[in-house]
């Protein structure tokens, strides 16, 4: 059985219960009235005396092995009071249905908050990695420009030595 069916039948357990003359009756008779199997009644009576909205009278015997466990039962102010509610067990059931979508999308929110962060962590290293790189090929680049630098001075001291030995070259002549 679905767990909404489970609170609609909650819900008509304590309207029958209530709308009795005396404000009390038998888990039998409120199965017959519902036409639902006493042992689902009977079950879930058993949940709502639980919760104190219906007090537990006295047990009946019977002769129906079908019916053992029958036994009265009766509102209480407290049955009284949050039947005043309308359909109290459906507002619950609808209440617990919000509390586990609520969960549901926290549980998301945070899991998708995590694969953002591992995402853009690892963009963060591979553009580092990147930069250092790039950094390092900068660095390789100015140490060729340094020694092409030196080799041109060093071209340049030769092409003017060479320009005055010849100068010193035509002098003689």
């Amino acid at each position: 059985m679905k767990a909404k069916r489970k609170y609609i039948i909650k819900d008509q357990i304590l309207k029958t219960v209530f709308d009795t003359k005396n404000k009390s009756c038998l888990v039998s008779e409120i199965s017959k009235k519902l036409d639902i199997d006493f042992q689902i009644i009977h079950t879930l009576t058993e949940d709502i005396i639980h919760k104190k909205y219906l007090s537990d009278e006295k047990e009946t015997s019977v002769n129906d092995i079908k019916f053992r466990g029958d036994k009265f039962v009766a509102i209480t102010q407290k049955g009284r009071f949050f039947l005043s509610n309308g359909s109290p067990f459906i507002k619950e059931y609808n209440s617990m249905i919000k509390h586990k979508i609520w969960q549901t999308l926290q549980i998301t929110a945070s899991v998708a908050t995590t694969l953002i962060i591992i995402a853009v962590s690892i963009w963060a290293i591979n553009v580092a990695d990147k930069t250092s790189g790039l950094e390092n090929d900068i660095i390789e680049k100015n140490e060729i420009i340094k020694i092409l630098n030196l080799k041109i001075d060093t071209l340049k001291k030769d092409g003017s030595n060479k320009e005055e030995t010849s100068q010193d070259e035509k002098k003689k002549e």
